[in-house]
């Protein structure tokens, strides 16, 4: 999970609107009426400025379970930071890499601290604050049996690690939402041998856990993004019985739960990331799920007003294990400004080590 629109300046121009295919928009069902704000109009398309390229493959050959997320400040920012996941021989690593998109080239960095010998599978359960990358629990043995309660702080600047307060109890998989302050929220995910409803805050200056209202329904192998205009953490598929059309929403400013629109296909392990949108005094929030569930699937949810929309495939097709990071460059110029990439991913047959770039605005 990745997201860059906390930032004011880090808006993406949606004059144009955004094509919305009404296909996929099924029936809100339990997240109640698909209505429109009366000040927002329904956008009508978004124009890519690039499209999908593949780049430099990962160099521990990583497919599945890896956690990626851009630095968005400090000397690195706009570098993408790869971490642990199943490595090319299916052994987990705790290798931890950084890509240049400037150059196509990667670098090793200090891996996270786990024991010597133990790799480790975060499910893209990080999120970034700065130039620090926040990575929450994770597993290092199939079947969960081995789960961590760890907060482990990267700090891409120096590339040094530090150990922020545990989780109030061991976590793999769960979803995890930034408030654009001093919040993150981790939600879901499963221990050893229970898939959860937790809802925990993080509070970054305090280093300090409390517990929030439970979630709705339990679910893990899903993937969070964040619209901080709303106050909602949105989360993406999920594992429970293979892949889900779960569309689950956390509102962090009233502390509770609904279920939003189903996504167009089942999804497991999707890679998302959100950035913020502006059309005119219009505030939408894009965030892009490509998962496994169907050939080509890439899709954008809208959140105001609630809908999905189309957006070209990525070239790895049907893939999931995937992890998702956006970079947003204001002062760029169109074509270049925005990138989004995918590492890693199974598509039910084969293993898929590389890194996929998109750059949008």
């Amino acid at each position: 999970m990745s997201r860059a629109g906390n930032d004011p300046s880090n808006q993406l121009d949606l004059s144009a609107g955004v094509f919305i295919d009404p296909s996929l928009n099924p029936d809100p069902g339990l997240g109640g009426p698909v209505t429109a704000t009366a000040d927002l109009e329904p956008p009508q398309r978004i124009d890519a400025q690039g499209g999908w390229t593949f780049k430099a493959p990962d160099p521990v050959g990583a497919y599945a379970q890896v956690t990626c997320e851009y630095a968005q400040a400090g000397p690195n920012v706009g570098k993408l930071f790869a971490f642990g996941g199943l490595d090319g021989t299916g052994a987990r690593t705790a290798a931890v890499r950084m890509w240049d998109p400037a150059t196509d080239t990667w670098s090793a960095k200090a891996p996270v601290p786990v024991p010597v010998g133990v790799g480790i599978s975060n499910y893209d359960s990080a999120v970034t604050v700065g130039s620090k990358i926040y990575l929450f629990g994770g597993v290092n043995t199939t079947g969960g049996t081995n789960v961590f309660n760890n907060t482990f702080i990267y700090d891409t600047a120096s590339d040094t690690w530090s150990a922020g307060t545990p989780l109030p109890g061991p976590r793999f998989a769960p979803a995890v939402g930034w408030d654009g302050g001093d919040k993150i929220y981790v939600l879901g995910g499963a221990t050893s041998t229970v898939i959860q409803t937790t809802t925990w805050e993080y509070t970054i200056s305090m280093n300090s856990w409390v517990q929030k209202s439970p979630m709705l329904l339990p679910a893990y192998r899903y993937h969070g993004a964040t619209d901080s205009i709303l106050g909602e953490v949105h989360m993406y598929g999920s594992g429970v019985i293979g892949q889900m059309h779960t569309h689950l929403i956390y509102n962090y400013r009233t502390g509770s739960h609904r279920v939003g629109l189903p996504t167009p296909v089942a999804i497991m392990d999707p890679a998302t990331a959100a950035i913020r949108g502006i059309d005119g005094t219009d505030l939408t929030i894009i965030q892009v799920v490509a998962g496994m569930g169907g050939p080509q699937t890439t899709h954008i949810h809208v959140t105001l007003p609630p809908s999905w929309a189309s957006f070209p495939g990525n070239p790895g097709g049907e893939v999931n294990n995937t992890c998702g990071a956006l970079y947003f460059n204001p002062a760029a110029p169109p074509g270049q400004a925005g990138y989004f990439s995918i590492v890693g991913g199974y598509n039910g047959i084969t293993t898929v080590a590389y890194n996929q770039f998109v750059a949008w605005f």
